[in-house]
């Protein structure tokens, strides 16, 4: 049996992260400064919005279906190649854990990027700290990269649990799930109310005007 259990805000939030962060990535460099900035403020907003779908959004996607035991996470790690593991239908703890330290680090990682842009180049809305001393220091240059290597950190150890479980438990189609939306695990399917929809279509929205307004080179960005 299936059931529905990522909705499709959720799913195209994630595919529109993960895009934006290799762009992002790739684009890594002064010459692509412009780029690398658009999408930056855009996975800023994009966080933004599924912090916010934490705490509004539907079961298995909302936080407190979320089981932050560290105690448990353990557990179910050390479990982990035992047929007897429990089986999730949203996040299991370690997937919960790291997921949502994942959110907070990029979070951060966009903050800091956004301050270096105003010290460093004076550009971006902390374009005023050009002309303080944070302009020598290079302090938000060095967090940016130091947090933007830890998110590679866990973003690794996201990719490394989601191969983990297809190799193991392949018939609960958890990767599958990210472009359907359907796991093949009994249980009570997920809904989406059309509160939930207009503040995701809202902040989608928000996300495509923030990167136009950026890559645009409009004079409050630049």
């Amino acid at each position: 049996m299936q059931t529905y259990t990522w909705g499709l805000p959720t799913r195209i939030f994630h595919f529109s992260l993960v895009i934006f962060i290799i762009v992002a990535w790739i684009s890594a460099d002064d010459d692509y400064l412009q780029l690398h900035s658009a999408f930056g403020y855009a996975i800023g907003v994009l966080i933004v919005f599924r912090l916010i779908w934490g705490l509004i959004g539907p079961k298995y996607s909302n936080f407190r279906d979320f089981n932050f035991s560290i105690k448990k996470a353990i557990d179910f790690s050390k479990n982990v190649l035992s047929h007897n593991n429990e089986k999730h239908l949203g996040h299991n703890p370690a997937a919960a854990l790291v997921l949502f330290t994942l959110l907070i680090v990029i979070f951060i990682v966009v903050i800091t990027g956004v301050l270096t842009l105003g010290a460093q180049d004076a550009k971006g809305v902390f374009s005023s700290l050009n002309s303080t001393f944070f302009k020598e220091l290079e302090l938000f240059e060095e967090l940016h990269e130091i947090t933007a290597n830890i998110m590679l950190a866990f973003i690794a150890m996201h990719l490394a649990g989601l191969l983990t479980d297809w190799v193991l438990h392949r018939k609960d189609e958890t990767l599958k799930s990210i472009l359907t939306g359907y796991k093949r695990i009994d249980g009570q399917g997920a809904k989406i109310n059309i509160f939930q929809s207009i503040i995701a279509i809202i902040f989608f929205i928000l996300t495509a005007l923030t990167f136009y307004f950026t890559f645009a080179n409009i004079s409050y960005f630049y």
